[in-house]
């Protein structure tokens, strides 16, 4: 395999340890959109999530992590690392010439990929703040749903998608989380021994509630989320699959994090109670979230913290684990010793 963990091998156990521990890893940031704790089944949830769950498993499973209780704030607080009010002017806006995760893994010689929801280029309005593209913000490439607040499009069935600057309208009969999808697998199979950088934004499970590729005859809010739950499950797997199949599941750093709670619409049974989606309020099923990180090479497996974390935390964590210098805009703790030894972070 030589001394990339990026070269085309089929056995990620042929790299030797002595290499995986000082390649730096490929990173994939999954961020899923409007889901709280109880609907993920390592949590104690009625859906069935074994990809996800595998994550922890191979890793850690966080047990306080919490985002805001709305979209853009936190996706603005999770590239850039920094308090909302220092960089949060408006919906749908990263504000322009914001340091992001993307710019420092790109720096460091990273191919880098934007794949799902973006929403923070800017309303387009003439009075509103501009916001920031995928390119831009570091991604070497995209293909992302909002990137126009006026135009956006659907991003489930017939989806519009931006797909390196150019509009793409997709065909009813085609759905948007299986074509972000395939980008994720398509941008971990090239034939590059750079690692790599994804920020896998899905557009799953969040309203309108609609049928997916594998609930087509699912009626009503609860099954048709029930079943945006098992595709998000099953794209999650794919993900892992096309490591494997690389060779670099051992090395690469995986995260999975929900943006903010469950819509309202949805009530979920968690541990057998029924948990009411806090979406847009101050309680704790509005900020509540899932969280599971794993590197295989490096974290030991089948942990689980009660350390309080906070989307801030995702930016210190991964530059470190990159072998990276944190900016001192960073406002997060790095989680490193809570995921290598079962430390404290220093957050309080």
């Amino acid at each position: 395999c030589g001394l990339s963990v990026l070269s085309s091998c089929t056995d990620s156990g042929s790299i030797p340890p002595q290499e995986v521990a000082t390649t730096p890893p490929n990173v994939i940031l999954i961020l899923a959109d409007d889901i709280g704790v109880e609907t993920i089944g390592a949590y104690g949830s009625e859906y069935a999530t074994p990809n996800i769950d595998s994550i922890g498993n191979n890793g850690m499973r966080f047990d306080a992590a919490h985002a805001t209780p709305i979209c853009t704030p936190s996706r603005v607080r999770l590239l850039t690392g920094r308090y909302n009010y220092k960089n949060y002017v408006d919906f749908a806006v990263l504000p322009q010439g914001e340091e992001t995760l993307a710019h420092h893994f790109r720096d460091a010689g990273y191919r880098t990929l934007a794949s799902g929801k973006w929403q923070l280029a800017g309303t387009q309005d003439e009075d509103d703040p501009p916001g920031t593209t995928p390119g831009d913000a570091g991604f070497d490439e995209h293909l992302v749903w909002y990137m126009q607040r006026k135009n956006k499009g659907s991003r489930f069935w017939g989806p519009k998608l931006f797909d390196n600057g150019v509009e793409h309208q997709y065909q009813e009969s085609e759905y948007g989380p299986t074509l972000v999808n395939q980008r994720v697998l398509d941008f971990i199979a090239e034939d590059d021994e750079r690692p790599f950088f994804i920020y896998y934004s899905m557009m799953l499970a969040h309203k309108p509630w609609v049928t997916t590729p594998i609930t087509p005859n699912a009626e009503g809010n609860k099954p048709r989320f029930a079943g945006m739950m098992a595709y998000m499950d099953e794209m999650v797997g794919r993900v892992s699959q096309a490591l494997v199949e690389r060779g670099v599941d051992e090395n690469t750093l995986v995260f999975f994090i929900g943006d903010n709670g469950t819509h309202p619409d949805i009530t979920s049974l968690r541990h057998g109670q029924p948990v009411r989606g806090g979406k847009w309020y101050t309680h704790d099923a509005a900020t509540h979230v899932p969280m599971l990180a794993q590197w295989p090479a490096r974290w030991p497996q089948s942990q689980a913290s009660d350390q309080l974390t906070d989307l801030l935390d995702v930016f210190p964590t991964l530059l470190e684990a990159a072998g990276m210098d944190v900016p001192d805009i960073a406002e997060g703790f790095s989680l490193a010793p809570v995921l290598e030894h079962h430390g404290a972070s220093g957050r309080e």
